[in-house]
């Protein structure tokens, strides 16, 4: 704890008056006795300059102390803010990386889902096609056995290849949608490992 320096300056002021006083009457002492006292005299005045000094001394270490503690604080302050907008920079970056790899994972499913599409789309417009000959000529009495039974085939095939078609886009899609949790979730659940890597390896297919 420092020590107030107006507070010592008074109280040494004081003491400087009364030692100006009793140097005064000394002086009107004659003899060695007087020498002497002067001598103690003037050893005790250094002695409170030193003091004195050193009080001062202290009130300038007090104050630096004091200045080093509010710097150390406010540094505590600045590494606490600078840890939290790191932390928040690091929670982005690992947002940021996994929207990243889940776009990434949705373009190649889309390119994956594309194959069966198409051809169910194909499939679809062929049937449409067909389906539409046939019935003009039904309409018209010119349809032949055979026609019609290739137009049953024909319809088999095309709703057979459909169906499969249908399956592995729901299939891919079923599989997207759970690595896609995966990867953007960090809760937990339950799975078959073989079937796991079944799914991934489906994504990864492209």
């Amino acid at each position: 704890m420092g020590i107030s320096g107006s507070g010592s300056g008074d109280v040494f002021s004081e003491e400087e008056k009364r030692f100006a006083a009793l140097s005064e009457r000394m002086s009107q002492i004659d003899g060695p006795a007087s020498k002497a006292a002067e001598a103690a005299l003037e050893d005790f005045k250094w002695l409170l300059r030193r003091f004195r000094r050193a009080v001062k001394m202290a009130d300038l270490i007090d104050n630096q102390l004091k200045t080093a503690l509010a710097q150390e604080a406010e540094q505590k302050r600045d590494l606490e803010e600078a840890n939290i907008r790191l932390r928040e920079t690091r929670d982005e970056l690992v947002r940021a990386e996994k929207l990243a790899a889940l776009g990434s994972m949705v373009a190649g499913i889309a390119h994956e889902i594309n194959t069966p599409i198409g051809i169910i789309r194909t499939a679809a417009s062929a049937l449409a096609t067909e389906t539409n000959r046939i019935e003009k000529l039904a309409s018209g009495g010119q349809a032949r056995k055979s026609e019609v039974f290739e137009y049953f085939k024909t319809a088999r095939e095309a709703t057979s290849l459909m169906e499969a078609n249908i399956e592995r886009s729901v299939e891919l899609i079923r599989s997207f949608k759970d690595v896609a949790v995966d990867r953007t979730s960090d809760a937990k659940r339950n799975f078959l490992l073989v079937e796991y890597i079944r799914e991934v390896l489906q994504t990864l297919t492209p």
